[in-house]
């Protein structure tokens, strides 16, 4: 989806996923749907173009997932939630679990609602010259979802669940003094709302929101090939990407970047995945 020269799609195991019955929500929030695949994993991708730097937040089945800070002009992904001894869990869609029994799941929990929503939250930020020393905080691994009640009308739904967890490289810039981060947009009215509703192929088709028979992929969806010796954007090295945040809050602090932003036609483009992809985790955003 493209929106206000934000683009952001959703990689179910590397192919960008097809997007169904865009709409706009508000002046600020459009949504789609997508078809979800169990025991497949998935990452959200994101390009900027806005003139200045922005916070990205994932949420997932209402769950916050992390955040990032993208610069104008650079790519920006999320596909695993970090937990506080620095293990990553990648995401992956898995079948939702039901139950009739009042004593397992409360028929009455508005939880429930967020399942099967995929949310992508934009806020634009600009820094302070104060310093202040990044300590991260801790994020324990979300355990996998509980059963849901029956009544909540989610038969046949996916939910999103953690892969097998890996090690990853600790955090370079820990402990050393960065500007501090100001939000422009309020927490609950970010700049740019992308919602992602998923949903299995069967539930999507039988709703009427897909084809039975999907024609061709356009080329314009068509992820481009990457020579033999190119590092997969979905796996880049977190390390050098945590440290170029650094250098990007340090840059701000020299230079202030004017809150102004162009609207751009609503299209739907692919982020190129061989562009050089800054995933910059923030454990307290």
């Amino acid at each position: 989806m493209h929106h206000k020269r934000w683009d952001t799609l959703v990689y179910i195991d590397g192919d960008p996923a097809e997007e169904h019955h865009f709409r706009f929500e508000n002046e600020n929030t459009v949504s789609c749907y997508i078809a979800s695949e169990a025991g497949k994993r998935f990452s959200v991708q994101w390009r900027s173009d806005l003139s200045m730097t922005a916070s990205v937040n994932c949420f997932m089945d209402g769950v916050c997932m992390g955040g990032s800070k993208t610069d104008p002009g650079r790519n920006g992904s999320r596909w695993y939630v970090k937990t506080d001894d620095n293990i990553r869990y990648p995401f992956m869609f898995a079948p939702l679990v039901l139950t009739d029994d009042d004593g397992i799941a409360d028929p009455d929990d508005v939880s429930a609602e967020s399942i099967g929503i995929i949310e992508v939250a934009v806020h634009r930020v600009r820094f302070s010259g104060y310093p202040w020393r990044h300590t991260p905080k801790p994020r324990p691994m979300p355990a996998d979802r509980a059963p849901v009640h029956e009544r909540s009308k989610k038969a046949g739904a996916h939910c999103v669940s953690l892969g097998d967890g890996f090690k990853g490289a600790d955090p370079p810039y820990a402990g050393q003094p960065s500007p501090r981060v100001i939000y422009i947009d309020p927490p609950a009215d970010p700049y740019i709302r992308f919602i992602f509703y998923y949903k299995p192929r069967e539930v999507l088709q039988a709703d009427g929101i897909m084809p039975l028979n999907p024609p061709p992929r356009p080329r314009a969806y068509i992820v481009p090939k990457r020579e033999p010796s190119a590092t997969p954007a979905l796996y880049a090295n977190d390390s050098d990407d945590e440290g170029r945040e650094v250098e990007s809050l340090l840059r701000y602090r020299e230079h202030t970047i004017a809150p102004s932003v162009k609207s751009g036609p609503s299209i739907r483009r692919v982020i190129d995945l061989d562009a050089k992809v800054i995933d910059l985790t923030i454990l307290d955003d």
